[in-house]
């Protein structure tokens, strides 16, 4: 036998079988819903320990990885994108069954979620189209200086704390906490002293007339809840509170 064909035997041997348990790097245990007939592995959390909304991951290539919504088409970080060729991989999974008269591989993610989760995927739910998988837009902008930064609150973000993102045109910025002068990003992403001051200004001073009587900062707390205060993984903020010394913001990111 061909040295070529005795490796792919071993590795079809020792590949993990469809609906075995495995552990990630980070102790996530999921359970593998199946192959693709291109090697691709999907798989949902069991349980979930991050999110409340129901996904899958879908693997594949080498090493890659991306994590879908199961209620939608749609991935669960904003920016994250899939080639059409593995769009079209993961539809022709999702349309197989195992073996005639089983519930199709969507039917058997469904399941699969719904055994190990607390937040359930309806029964009747249609099956979305992942070709046209469509990427999120989670901002609300709540300030912007031209040229120069953004604020903004995300939307299904996977930190709880209520917090807000100072972004720069670049894309490049950093997570500040709304309840303390406090970072909530790695201290490579957080601002500069000029920046920080011109910050703390604008938090201060008056919202855009669009939002309301109030202040940038006032602003950004409604936003917080309003994008985020309708579920049980985000903390909610009051709105009266007063504003932290943001021109105090330094140190370590909270706890």
């Amino acid at each position: 036998m061909r040295l070529p064909k005795l490796i792919a035997r071993l590795r079809e041997k020792l590949r993990p079988v469809t609906g075995s348990r495995i552990t990630g790097p980070d102790g996530q245990s999921f359970l593998l819903v199946g192959w693709t007939d291109r090697g691709g592995q999907v798989l949902v959390c069991a349980p979930c320990r991050d999110f409340d909304k129901p996904h899958f991951f879908f693997r594949y290539g080498r090493g890659r990885e991306i994590c879908l919504l199961l209620e939608d088409a749609r991935p669960m970080e904003p920016h994250d994108n899939l080639p059409l060729s593995r769009r079209w991989e993961l539809e022709r999974f999702f349309r197989q069954r195992r073996a005639p008269g089983d519930p199709t591989n969507w039917e058997q993610a469904m399941a699969a979620w719904n055994a190990y989760n607390a937040c359930q995927v309806p029964e009747q739910l249609h099956r979305p189209f992942y070709v046209n998988l469509l990427q999120r837009e989670d901002w609300a902008t709540a300030f912007t200086r031209r040229g120069k930064f953004a604020l903004r609150i995300g939307t299904d973000d996977c930190e709880p704390r209520p917090h807000f993102h100072y972004v720069r045109p670049d894309g490049t910025g950093a997570a500040v906490s709304l309840t303390e002068p406090a970072w909530l990003s790695p201290a490579e992403d957080r601002l500069s002293p000029e920046e920080r001051s011109e910050l703390a200004a604008v938090l201060a001073g008056p919202a855009p007339s669009y939002y309301f009587p109030g202040t940038v900062y006032q602003a950004l707390l409604a936003l917080w809840n309003d994008q985020n205060g309708g579920d049980s993984f985000h903390a909610p903020v009051d709105e009266d509170a007063a504003m932290p010394d943001y021109s105090r913001l330094s140190g370590p990111p909270l706890p």
